[in-house]
């Protein structure tokens, strides 16, 4: 593979900053300690190779086609990248552990090359890379602060086919409207125009150059005869996933997309046209998964009502009162719709999607005031399903609607102690109480706590729809307060009594 010619809009290739990122990442690294006997959870873990033959030795090694098409064994991984790819705790601010003694032990060769920012603590990194024996993963994290919310004001259409080796448009675009016209004129909802948001396509131009960078020197990095088929895998949560669609379509115009592996989506944002989606279809539409939750309001946020389409197929987690797990509901390649739950979740909002007519625009004005340009965002005025939206939930719904099919390897390897990077309850890989106390075990229903986690009966599910509420089990008053969406953000887990056992075992 050869590395780009020129990155970004300013053609001349910039200075490349991996050789510094590595000595940086060697030197945080801690030191090697001794050879320890192999544990048990370690000798389990395996999974199915591309092509058949002997089985590998970690979870990442050859990931089969199918991964990135339909739910299995190795989704929850890519789901626990996506998450690792915020260097910080959501909304705490706080550093989580380093990420190369989880990588490692699931078979990367070397550490993570991170992209982007040189802030303290992490701050300002937006993707990490790394390489296992044939495969190159790239993770994208979305925002990072509340602050960074003002960037989906920038919701402007760009134009640029070119840059993703689309055909040039047929027709001239539309003049530009005023924020306020794009949901109630509707200017770029024509199925033939090709256009990505602004905020997510500055972002990609500058990952372009780094990523494309850091891709290629992944792969000269790996065995001669590994070479030749290695592929990339896209990942990311909440914007992230918007910036992983991008960039899968960026690659696969410059290296082909035969070198695309898959993309995996996680409460992902909307970021292009139906004209932008037909053409990543047209090429990655079968290597493209969404995973959402019930109504999350990033699936609301980047609405269609503009003309925003998702690209490949989707499936969706959609909690039902009183039932354990959620129901699992599948969007064909080219079916796109705000509630994919209909029938399912009860729709808080009337019964439609938001789609049916064209006054929906009264409800996506926000009454903030002085702060005219929120009104092309929808769903400050609906978080009453903010929980939603974060990994604790989507990971612990995927591990209870995958059941049997994550098998014992691959459960052992997202159990593994160094792949808790966060012991806070928004993280997907994080320790869960086993002592009985329930800390930081997610719930769609009191079901849940009872019949998945094995909590007594005086525990409840704080999913009532309420903008505070966190999907978390609690220990019902008076004995106890629900953690609301504060203790999601901020509530540690403490570490199991006597060595594990007991609940929170059970997925």
């Amino acid at each position: 593979m050869q590395r780009r010619s020129g990155s970004g809009a300013g053609g001349g290739r910039a200075a490349r900053p991996l050789p510094l990122l590595l000595l940086l990442a060697a030197a945080l690294l801690p030191r090697p300690a001794a050879a320890a006997p192999p544990r048990p959870e370690r000798a389990a873990i395996r999974q199915l190779p591309r092509g058949g033959g002997p089985l590998p030795e970690y979870l990442l090694d050859d990931v089969p086609d199918h991964a990135a098409w339909q739910l299995g064994r190795l989704t929850p991984a890519f789901l626990a990248l996506a998450d690792m790819a915020y260097p910080l705790d959501h909304s705490a601010g706080t550093p989580r552990r380093p990420l190369a003694p989880c990588l490692g032990a699931w078979g990367a060769r070397g550490p993570p090359v991170w992209l982007g920012g040189g802030g303290a603590e992490g701050r300002g990194r937006r993707a990490f890379v790394f390489r296992t024996r044939r495969d190159v993963f790239v993770a994208i994290r979305g925002l990072d602060s509340p602050a960074a919310l003002l960037n989906y004001t920038r919701v402007t259409p760009v134009f640029d086919s070119a840059w993703f080796g689309a055909p040039p448009p047929a027709r001239p675009p539309p003049p530009a409207q005023p924020l306020r016209a794009y949901r109630t004129k509707r200017p770029f909802a024509d199925p033939g125009l090709f256009w990505v948001l602004q905020r997510d396509y500055d972002d990609a131009r500058q990952l372009d150059g780094p990523l494309r960078d850091a891709v290629a020197d992944q792969i000269e990095q790996m065995e001669p005869s590994a070479r030749a088929g290695a592929r990339v895998w896209l990942t990311g949560h909440s914007s992230g996933g918007a910036a992983a669609q991008l960039l899968a379509l960026r690659l696969a115009a410059t290296i082909g997309p035969a070198r695309i592996g898959g993309v995996l989506l996680f409460n992902s944002d909307r970021v292009g046209s139906a004209g932008f989606a037909r053409h990543y279809d047209s090429l990655l539409g079968n290597r493209t998964l969404r995973y959402g939750y019930g109504l999350d309001n990033a699936n609301m946020a980047a609405n269609m009502a503009m003309g925003l389409r998702f690209p490949g197929r989707g499936f969706w987690a959609c909690p039902a009162p009183g039932a354990a797990s959620e129901s699992l509901a599948k969007l064909p390649p080219g079916v796109d719709r705000v509630n994919a739950c209909a029938g399912i979740t009860p729709w808080p909002r009337g019964g439609d999607d938001l789609e049916a007519r064209d006054g929906v625009a009264a409800r996506w004005r926000v009454p903030l005031p002085f702060v005219r340009d929120f009104t092309v965002m929808s769903t400050i005025a609906e978080w009453d399903s903010f929980s939603h939206h974060f990994p604790h939930l989507l990971f612990d719904s995927l591990l209870r609607i995958l059941g049997p099919e994550l098998d014992a390897p691959a459960a052992a390897a997202l159990k593994l102690p160094e792949c808790v990077v966060s012991d806070r309850c928004s993280a997907a890989l994080r320790r869960r109480d086993g002592g009985g106390r329930g800390r930081c075990m997610s719930c769609a229903s009191d079901a849940t706590c009872s019949d998945s986690w094995g909590l007594g009966p005086g525990y409840r599910c704080d999913a009532w729809p309420s903008l505070t509420r966190s999907n978390l089990c609690y220990r019902a008053f008076p004995l106890g307060a629900p953690p609301t969406l504060g203790g999601l953000f901020f509530l540690r887990s403490a570490p199991p009594r006597g060595g594990g056992g007991g609940a929170g075992e059970r997925w």
